[in-house]
């Protein structure tokens, strides 16, 4: 783990730790003696893990790390992966208009992931893997190779998310696309606004503005066992389908992913949807703490079951909106509404 010093003096007699509350890892040595580190400069703090052999593939182990040098103190809490990585993100999109938001969003649930621009040498070391294909002009068409490799990919288990405005009806099929089961209606146009949910899926109830790329947005159907998941609310046409295979396990849009808003609902919230009918583990309830670079939010006590202490320490004055969400991703109490606080730590309270 590196240990970067980012004062203006050396770090001296400086000791790491590291632990964890999980069962299924042993760690061996759970200190390291760094000594100094220069002003600007950066020293590895190294230590040794057993994993348990019969732990399940692509399960995220939580540690705690912990720096002293002579009073100075920095911690930092980090979750690394064991065995099949969850998700890989496949973002063939020059326009990168869908990547880098589900990037943040799985880091946002605890989800381990990798961002590829290119494919892999091999798909089965990931659980699942989301392919962004873009809007036209700026979109890739899926050769018969990529498709190949990602039909090989769900004929071993996995779990495939693909979005492209064009792929599902204008472009040409590949292998895989038939595992889907979208029958693509038509090329479409340029009139996505509000996307619905599906009752009776795990959509149902979802509802987002869509401000994202707009052109020739294929109109998709579900066929054989797949099911409707979005629609255009105006005029209506789905955009998202959700397929269980013999298998395994798809989802294909032709909208993107990055171009629905936050709003009620929340692109954290659809992405734990997401992984939860892929069958992969993410964190969604409970209070995250934030380290910002002018305030700092803390919560005690956490996990809490009756009330909470929100803290928020300003140190440079300005306004600051403070909300709760519920487990669906929607608002349910605002605490401060662009309410301007000045210097110094806030108590706010909250009855759950």
């Amino acid at each position: 783990i590196p240990v970067e010093n980012s004062g203006h003096c050396e770090a001296v007699n400086a000791l790491a730790s590291l632990s964890s509350t999980s069962g299924d890892i042993v760690i061996n040595s759970g200190t390291a003696n760094i000594s100094s580190i220069i002003a600007g400069g950066s020293e590895d703090a190294v230590f040794n893990v057993t994993v348990d052999d019969g732990i399940d593939p692509g399960t995220s182990i939580s540690f705690e790390f912990n720096v002293n040098a002579e009073g100075y103190l920095a911690e930092l809490d980090f979750f690394l992966v064991a065995g099949q990585i969850p998700v890989l993100i496949l973002d063939f999109d020059v326009n990168y208009s869908s990547g880098l938001e589900m990037n943040n969003c799985l880091s946002n649930l605890s989800v381990g992931a990798e961002y590829a621009t290119s494919m892999p040498d091999n798909l089965q070391l990931y659980s699942s893997v989301f392919v962004c294909l873009g809007i036209y002009s700026s979109n890739h068409a899926l050769s018969a190779t990529e498709g190949e490799r990602l039909a090989d990919y769900l004929n071993g288990g996995g779990n495939l998310y693909m979005e492209g405005g064009d792929t599902w009806f204008y472009d040409e099929q590949t292998a895989v696309h038939p595992m889907f089961g979208i029958t693509g209606q038509e090329d479409g146009s340029d009139d996505l606004g509000t996307i619905l949910g599906q009752e009776g899926t795990f959509t149902e109830g979802m509802t987002f503005t869509y401000s994202g790329e707009n052109n020739w947005i294929d109109h998709i159907a579900p066929n054989g066992s797949a099911f409707l998941i979005f629609e255009n609310q105006s005029p209506v046409y789905g955009t998202g389908v959700a397929n269980i295979g013999s298998n395994y396990r798809t989802i294909g849009c032709s909208h993107e992913f990055g171009g629905i808003d936050n709003g009620a609902f929340t692109q954290d919230y659809l992405m734990y949807k997401y992984l939860e009918f892929f069958g992969i583990d993410a964190t969604w309830v409970g209070v995250d703490e934030m380290n910002l670079s002018e305030r700092m939010l803390s919560i005690y006590p956490n996990p809490a079951r009756q009330s909470v202490n929100v803290f928020v320490t300003v140190e440079t004055p300005g306004p600051m909106n403070i909300a709760v969400f519920n487990n669906t991703g929607q608002e349910v109490i605002r605490l401060a509404d662009n309410r301007m606080l000045e210097e110094g730590t806030h108590l706010f309270g909250l009855n759950i």
